[in-house]
């Protein structure tokens, strides 16, 4: 027999704990899902970064680098321009290179001025934003409406000094009105303490802080394409900057070539992997990876490859020597600068605790789901033989127990009815309906003594009938929930399993839950079957009763009769006056019993009884 375990038992959480509960997760969820958005950023500037340095080692001459960069910045930031300058020999004034205007704003422009627009530069005086800026050597964010107005001004002062104020005033109008600019982005070009120029994108929306350090980040290494294109220090630097933003993000980095050799991993993925770098490189999937994955790995990277296009997955991930997880994968094919394609390079990151709670809200859910249909089921259920049959099947869905069963228990008679028996092991073929002494039930005294409402216990050592009738192999552990109503043991729920780790902590949860629910039904279904059992013994000897007074009055009618004709044959007046009297009283006793015996409670006509009376 097995011994039984009494072990403590966690609070079941309220409604209210559990809504909170999944809020917060769905919190988490929210935080997780804007970092993937900054992943997706972190990805997009990568790329950028690769193609603005494949630009430059193709020899791509200056203007159209710097005809690249405007309209990639552009569609990274979602602004409305962007506007390179290089600073004159002087380092006073900036020269605009890619001035870019609606074609319907120009026209307006210059039907104002009645000139073509010059090609414009800025001077530098000491109150200018971009002055600012490149003093204190990094990006500035202005959104102050009188700040954006002055650049304007002084883009225009700084190239038609003489304009009369009328008209500067008009063109400032229509271009605030036209672009509706409301903040604008200033990087500096500076190389060891050079200024190359500057770099500013302006939007009708707000830019933030991310944004900035960003746009900060793509000047620096537009700085080095311009300072030192197409040659090795260049490069060089352009490779700093690029290996100081992989090793400085939270992401996961590397690089294979065409034969799936790695060429690159940063920190992040030395650390992931547990191995140096210099472990890794040269190295493939299938030399960190189990044979399945690493197959399916170099499957994406040909794809990514031969497509071109960007691999964007969540997919399983594990090591040699650490367990799996689940990680978002961004891969994107590499470049030379012929435009030949020289292998992948990938970011991703261990999204393992968003798919864990994912899991477990999908998992509360259909445990609610699953005591809605517990408690209809209660509520539906007639009998406690159909309570339990009701309750048994989507129980089972989310307590995976061997085995499973329910006892009534009465007190007061002393005995116990088997209302479920259900699972794969069930060798004594236990039926709903099988009734037993409560002296016979081993367990009945520890549930009655025990503080815990839930225990991990089956039967104890006896050799009572209903024991040997409930032993069980393969057996050996056991859920058991007393159902207690108002002090009051009522019955009893029991979840059989083969090991003892089968028995996870939230089972113990939703098995105490449901006893509560079952404890207060059984108890009203007991109270209703004795109510019934109570009336059907009231309408059986109403029925005797009945039958009886019928027969009597039915007697004393004949013999009132009877002495009624022996009273005219013998023509004794009083004597018929009599029978006559109690004839006519005891018919309305008859009427008066026949209403009574209905089997429905229901108002008596009293006009209709007097009539009959």
């Amino acid at each position: 027999m097995i011994e039984e375990i009494f072990t403590p038992v966690k609070t079941m959480p309220t409604p209210t704990e559990l809504l909170q509960e999944i809020k917060n997760l769905r919190a988490e969820l929210d935080n997780r899902t804007a970092d993937l958005e900054t992943l997706a950023q972190q990805t997009a500037d990568l790329a950028f970064l690769n193609a603005l340095n494949a630009a430059a080692n193709r020899g791509d001459p200056l203007e159209k680098i710097i005809a690249f960069i405007a309209e990639r910045t552009r569609e990274l930031f979602n602004g409305h321009g962007v506007i390179v300058y290089l600073a004159d020999e002087g380092g006073k004034r900036l020269l605009i290179q890619n001035l870019v205007i609606l074609p319907k704003l120009r026209h307006k422009i210059e039907a104002i001025l009645k000139q073509p627009i010059p090609k414009l530069a800025l001077n530098l005086t000491p109150n200018s934003p971009f002055s600012r800026a490149i003093r204190e050597q990094k990006t500035i964010l202005v959104t102050r409406k009188e700040e954006i107005l002055q650049i304007e001004r002084e883009y225009a002062l700084s190239n038609m000094p003489n304009i009369p104020k009328p008209v500067l005033d008009r063109v400032l109008d229509l271009v605030a009105q036209t672009l509706k600019l409301k903040s604008v982005m200033i990087a500096p070009l500076i190389n060891n303490g050079t200024v190359v120029g500057a770099i500013d994108i302006s939007s009708a929306a707000e830019f933030t802080a991310t944004d900035v350090q960003r746009f900060d980040a793509l000047a620096a290494q537009l700085t080095g394409i311009i300072i030192r294109k197409q040659t090795n220090a260049a490069l060089r630097h352009s490779e700093t900057l690029y290996h100081s933003l992989v090793e400085n993000i939270p992401q996961n980095i590397f690089r294979k070539d065409t034969d799936g050799r790695f060429t690159f991993v940063n920190g992040n993925y030395c650390r992931m992997v547990g191995k140096r770098a210099e472990e890794i490189l040269g190295k493939t999937d299938f030399d960190l990876h189990p044979r399945e994955l690493a197959e399916k790995y170099r499957r994406d990277d040909i794809f990514v490859m031969k497509s071109g296009k960007t691999l964007d997955v969540i997919e399983r991930h594990q090591t040699h020597d650490n367990p799996a997880s689940y990680v978002r994968v961004i891969k994107t094919p590499l470049h030379d600068s012929n435009g030949t394609v020289i292998g992948v390079q990938g970011i991703f990151e261990d999204i393992t605790l968003q798919k864990e709670n994912e899991e477990r809200l999908e998992l509360y859910a259909q445990r609610l789901n699953i005591l809605r249909e517990i408690d209809r089921a209660i509520l539906a259920a007639a009998s406690p033989i159909e309570i339990a049959q009701a309750v048994m099947k989507p129980l089972l869905r989310i307590i995976d127990a061997r085995r499973a069963s329910m006892v009534m228990l009465d007190e007061s008679t002393r005995t116990g009815t088997i209302l479920a028996a259900t699972g794969d092991v069930n060798p004594q073929g236990l039926q709903p309906g099988d009734t037993f002494k409560i002296s016979d039930y081993p367990a009945y005294h520890r549930y009655r003594d025990a503080s815990e409402r839930v225990m991990e216990a089956y039967l104890t050592s006896s050799n009572s009938p209903m024991a040997q009738k409930l032993e069980h192999s393969n057996i050996h552990a056991a859920i058991n929930v007393p159902l207690l109503h108002g002090g009051e043991l009522v019955g009893a729920l029991n979840f059989g399993f083969s090991r003892p780790e089968d028995i996870l902590p939230e089972y113990r949860e939703i098995a105490r839950e449901v006893g509560d629910s079952l404890a207060v039904a059984l108890k009203q279904a007991q109270q209703t079957e004795k109510l019934r059992e109570e009336s059907a013994a009231k309408t059986r000897l109403l029925q005797e009763i009945d039958h009886r007074v019928r027969n009597n009055l039915a007697a004393i009618v004949g013999m009132i009769y009877l002495e009624m004709r022996q009273a005219e044959k013998t023509n004794t007046p009083v004597s018929q006056k009599t029978l006559e009297a109690i004839n006519v009283r005891v018919r309305a006793l008859a009427a008066l019993h026949e209403l009574l015996a209905t089997h429905t409670w229901q108002p008596i006509p009293l006009r209709d009884v007097a009539s009959r009376v």
